[in-house]
C-alpha cells in the first residue's frame, strides 16, 4: 500500500485520497475515515439475495480481490488478484467468472445498477479500510488542503457505514 501517495510524484495531481502508507519525506497526510467492504457476487450465486453474509461463509478460493491490501483474512489465490482495474472491470470479472469480491462501501450507488451482480453487507465485525488524504507538505495549498480534509470528514459523518477517525496526522 505504501505506493498510493507516492501518485504525488505526479505533478498535475495535488491532493491524493488513499489508504494509509508508510511516511513519505515531504507529503503531509490526514486521517479522514474507516470505509467498511462489501461483497459483490454474480446474481446467480448461491449465497446472492442475502442482505448480509459473514466472512466465515466464503470460500478465500473464490475471492477475485484488488492487489491493495485486504487486512481481513481473505487473501484470495494466487489467481484471485487483479491489480489496477476499474470497479467495473472486476464487476465483469466477477459475472464472468462467478466467485465475490469486496468493495469499497461508496461503490454501492455507482455498482448497484451493473447487470449480472448484486451487492450485500457483510456480516460481523466490519472488515474495511481507512482513508487519509495526503498531499505535499510544501504545497501552497496546505492549510486550504487541511480545510478540505476536514470538509471530507463531515461529509463522511453524514454516511451510513462510514466511521470518521482523529484529526490527527
Amino acid at each position: 500500500v505504501g505506493s498510493n501517495a507516492s501518485f504525488l510524484s505526479i505533478p498535475e495531481l495535488d491532493a491524493v485520497l488513499a489508504p494509509p502508507s508508510a511516511t513519505i519525506s515531504g507529503v503531509a497526510s490526514r486521517p479522514l475515515f474507516f470505509e467498511p467492504w462489501e461483497l459483490m457476487l454474480r446474481a446467480d450465486h448461491a449465497l446472492a439475495g442475502r442482505p448480509g453474509i459473514g466472512l466465515d461463509e466464503l470460500d478465500p478460493a473464490d475471492a477475485t480481490l484488488m492487489a491493495e491490501s485486504h487486512a481481513d483474512g481473505l487473501d484470495g489465490n494466487e489467481h484471485g488478484h487483479v491489480q489496477d482495474v476499474s470497479l467495473e472491470s472486476l464487476a465483469a470479472l466477477v459475472s464472468l467468472r462467478g466467485g465475490y469480491a469486496l468493495v469499497p462501501a461508496l461503490a454501492r450507488e455507482r455498482l448497484a445498477s451493473m447487470p449480472g451482480i448484486v451487492l450485500a453487507k457483510l456480516k460481523g465485525e466490519a472488515s474495511g479500510r481507512e482513508i487519509a488524504l495526503y498531499w505535499r507538505d510544501a504545497s501552497p495549498w496546505h492549510d486550504d488542503l487541511q480545510a478540505f480534509a476536514e470538509l471530507l470528514r463531515e461529509l463522511a459523518r453524514q454516511r451510513p457505514g462510514l466511521r470518521v477517525r482523529s484529526s490527527k496526522a
